[in-house]
């Protein structure tokens, strides 16, 4: 059986870009790092788990622990820890690391450190697992003797380290809060794995880990990592090139003797972070990005005789951001996308619009064709009858009446 090796990175380069606030902030991050990875060269999931990919902002005082490989051969982090406010967070990549046992390599190593890292009392270490008895369990097996499990955050006593995996959105902001005033948190996600389960949500927005980890300068990407054999590549001392965001944006707006490897690469650092971070969080790295979608917007129109690859890779951003904005707002009447042009086709000036009742079948899932053609830029209004408003908005949601070309 093979099983999914990721090597931890070891050190962080001054000359990779990634920008550690420890210093102006007074933590040191350099000792943190060491403290997290005693005893750690590589932590496994096993199996077929496939982890996230993590990026940091650059903002903040995260750092990461370990690196592994996308599905393109760029880079991303498994694993991260960051200092915020008064308090401390770790964050891994896949639920797996926290509760899957046996522990393999030297992940019960990893978990060990951080719990002790993130608890104000090292040697009387008290433990909450949110809502999980595996993790609890696990946690016991790691040798903490003062572990419950607790239901919800409230039941947080003083001094206790927090570690849950699921939290939901309508507890984002007190666990963020309980970090800021001096709260230890590890956790543990899966944003590939929320995309799946929630096809219609928007991310950027409704991803709950991120409305944490985006302040305190991480964020979890909604895709996979790529196994090579099995095994994630060692990460030599330096991280690479653009895989911090704040790093991609500098270099992507002079990119000089880039390689091609770097411009991919921030290509996907940035792209991911276009995806990932909730426009809620204000940053000023977000800022910087909102500016430069704005700056660029009229050029992002994708078409087959001008595609958008690594190099326009603030045209890609700016496409992104459209995006997201739509997905956030999606009752809001937005004005014509000009890629329409390209595909699917705008409607001649003064084409009449028209009316038509569709008989649809709630038992077939999915999209139902109303053989009707959606002008770009218009309003698109429908009504249904009584018995089907009974069903709810989820269930209407998920039939999704959508408009073709006739």
């Amino acid at each position: 059986m093979k099983r999914l090796l990721i090597a931890v990175a070891a050190a962080v380069s001054a000359a990779t870009g990634v920008v550690h606030a420890g210093a102006d902030a007074g933590h040191d991050v350099v000792a943190a790092k060491a403290r997290l990875l005693e005893g750690v060269s590589a932590i496994d999931v096993g199996g077929g788990a496939i982890p996230g990919p993590l990026l940091l902002t650059g903002e903040g005082e995260a750092f990461p622990l370990a690196l592994c490989e996308n599905y393109d051969g760029t880079r991303a982090f498994a694993a991260a820890a960051a200092f915020y406010g008064k308090g401390r967070l770790v964050y891994l990549g896949h639920p797996a690391y926290l509760d899957k046992l046996p522990f393999l390599a030297d992940t019960a190593a990893l978990l060990r450190n951080s719990v002790k890292w993130l608890s104000k009392d090292a040697d009387g270490v008290r433990v909450a697992a949110l809502r999980n008895g595996k993790i609890a369990a696990a946690l016991r097996e790691l040798g903490f003797k003062n572990v419950r499990e607790i239901k919800k955050l409230s039941d947080l006593a003083a001094g206790e380290v927090l570690v849950a995996n699921g939290l939901g959105m309508s507890e984002t902001a007190d666990a963020l809060k309980f970090v800021g005033e001096g709260g230890g948190l590890a956790m543990a996600g899966l944003g590939w794995g929320f995309k799946y389960f929630n096809k219609n949500a928007n991310f950027a927005e409704d991803f709950p880990d991120n409305r944490i980890l985006a302040p305190a300068g991480i964020l979890m990407g909604d895709t996979g990592s790529n196994r090579i054999g099995g095994v994630f590549p060692a990460a030599a001392g330096a991280v690479p090139r653009g895989v911090c965001a704040s790093d991609a944006l500098e270099l992507a707006k002079s990119w000089g003797e880039a390689s091609a490897q770097v411009k991919k690469q921030c290509a996907w650092t940035l792209s991911m972070f276009a995806e990932a971070m909730p426009a809620s969080v204000a940053t000023r790295l977000a800022g910087k990005f909102q500016e430069v979608a704005a700056a660029t917007g009229a050029e992002a129109v994708p078409s087959p005789a001008r595609p958008l690859g690594a190099e326009s890779i603030f045209a890609r951003i700016a496409v992104s951001a459209k995006k997201n904005a739509w997905l956030a707002a999606p009752e809001r009447l937005w004005p014509a996308e000009p890629s329409a042009a390209v595909y699917p086709g705008l409607v001649k000036p003064g084409t009449p619009t028209v009316e038509r009742d569709v008989d649809i079948d709630l038992t077939v899932p999915r999209w139902h064709s109303t053989g009707l053609f959606a002008a770009a830029g218009a309003a698109v209004s429908f009504k249904i009858d009584a018995d089907a408003a009974k069903l709810g908005r989820d269930a209407l949601d998920d039939v999704f009446l959508f408009p073709i070309h006739l």
